[in-house]
């Protein structure tokens, strides 16, 4: 199940920032330039921690959004 309130959690936020800011550099792809490879790690945390705290994070009443 989503976390309804994802928006309440300051992480997402962050993840959030750090993923949009680093999408366009990333995809200027040059593999001869250390930025590229830095932007990318970047976006790939953003993207994970904005789809960990949407999918997998508790929800603030201290349920598991999987239903169990």
């Amino acid at each position: 199940m989503i976390n309804k309130k994802f928006y309440f959690d300051i992480a997402f936020w962050v993840y959030l920032v750090i993923f949009i800011t680093s999408v366009k550099p990333a995809f200027s792809i040059n593999l001869h330039s250390l930025n590229w490879y830095v932007e990318t790690a970047f976006m790939l945390i953003g993207l994970i921690g904005v789809i960990y705290i949407v999918f997998f994070e508790k929800a603030p009443n201290g349920h598991h959004n999987n239903g169990k």
